[in-house]
């Protein structure tokens, strides 16, 4: 009975100095995985709902241009710079973009959404 007694004590002191430390490791490990796959998504849904506020609705939209507007207005058809940098016959900005919604959205954005790059 007392070979079974040590035997006992062995297992239980191995149990304590080695088996507890492990499996604390192992499950801290687990539940930092976890976390960061958390904050993966949250950081996936940030990026998406920034990459929505960075692309402003085109100013002919907004303003609900007509056809025939549309067809005369520099930013309608060279959509790749925004409406605001269209410059006049004398080189001047219009006076309408100068409080234009579209263009004070714009400006409201924070710097890292103008950080993204557009897609396309």
């Amino acid at each position: 009975m007392n070979a079974f007694s040590e035997f006992l004590a062995v297992a239980v002191g191995f149990v304590l100095r080695l088996g507890i430390p492990i499996g604390l490791s192992i499950l801290i490990g687990w539940l930092l995985r976890r976390l960061d796959a958390r904050w993966q998504a949250e950081a996936e849904v940030e990026l998406a709902q920034l990459q929505a506020r960075a692309t402003p609705l085109p100013c002919w939209e907004v303003h609900n241009c007509s056809a025939r507007m549309r067809q005369r207005c520099p930013a309608y058809t060279q959509p790749n710079i925004p409406c605001w940098e269209h410059r006049g016959a004398n080189g001047q900005l219009q006076s309408a973009c100068l409080t234009c919604k579209v263009r004070r959205q714009f400006e409201k954005r924070p710097a890292a959404a103008l950080a993204q790059p557009q897609p396309g």
